[in-house]
């Protein structure tokens, strides 16, 4: 019985010379099963039968052997066995020869930068090669990479685009004159700041006015208000808001003067 002893078995099937993939690689998985199955022999038998007989596959050039290898050694997260390198070179073997996924392992091992020196254009140029190949997984990979790309590209052109517009509404701020008699305003582009002087004959009690400029709608309607007054259109606190600029408002009225800041 070739399950009988762990290291007699072995020794007889590496003698052996008519040896095939298929035939070292179930033979180690059949250990393997054996192992889990039957709780005498799992101290006899242990996983090192299967891993001898992986490792005589891949010195053979098996390729259900090399992968099975190297994902024994992949599985090792905490590297007791120092084996990134000869999983590296497993899996780089087995992608030279068109196996998609493992393109994909070498990618992350050589994007990783543990247990082996990290090295972009290596990992990206396999991860390339794991798409051509069809494998999911460095599909996937390359899909977010480029969803993230057109998201970064649309974010630079909003910011671009912000920029932009505060650019154009202080330039117009600067260059804006009002023909009101009854308005004016100071425009600092150094501070960026907009001072709004207006003589309004029909504030007539202090705390109703505070009141009604303190809420944000009828805020946002004397600013319109306010506009309009001044010249006709509302570009003047659209350019205000879109400049980000502080607005102080200095309102008389009779013999009351009352000011406001809005930012």
């Amino acid at each position: 019985n070739i399950y009988n002893n762990n290291q007699e078995s072995v020794e007889k099937l590496l003698s052996l010379t008519n040896l095939s993939d298929d035939i070292v690689y179930n033979t180690a998985l059949r250990f393997k099963e054996f192992v889990k199955s039957d709780k005498y022999h799992k101290s006899l038998i242990g996983p090192e039968a299967a891993i001898r007989l992986y490792k005589l596959g891949n010195e053979k050039g098996f390729a259900k052997c090399s992968k099975a290898l190297a994902n024994y050694y992949n599985n090792d997260k905490r590297n007791i066995l120092n084996s990134k390198e000869a999983t590296l070179s497993i899996y780089k073997n087995l992608a030279d020869k068109g196996d998609a996924e493992s393109c994909f392992h070498v990618y992350k091992i050589y994007s990783s930068n543990v247990g082996v020196k990290q090295n972009m254009i290596l990992a990206n140029s396999y991860l390339n090669k794991g798409g051509n190949l069809g494998d999911q997984q460095c599909l996937t990979v390359i899909a977010e990479r480029k969803k993230k790309l057109e998201t970064e590209k649309l974010a630079k052109r909003e910011r671009e685009n912000a920029v932009k517009q505060v650019a154009l509404a202080k330039k117009y701020l600067s260059n804006l004159k009002s023909n009101n008699p009854n308005g004016r305003f100071i425009y600092n582009a150094s501070k960026n700041t907009i001072t709004v002087y207006m003589t309004q004959n029909t504030i007539r009690d202090y705390t109703d006015v505070t009141r009604a400029l303190s809420d944000r709608s009828f805020y946002n309607q004397y600013k319109a208000a306010m506009s309009y007054a001044l010249f006709e259109n509302q570009e003047f606190v659209n350019s205000i808001d879109r400049a980000g600029a502080v607005l102080y408002l200095v309102v008389k009225s009779y013999n009351r003067q009352v000011s406001f800041t809005w930012q």
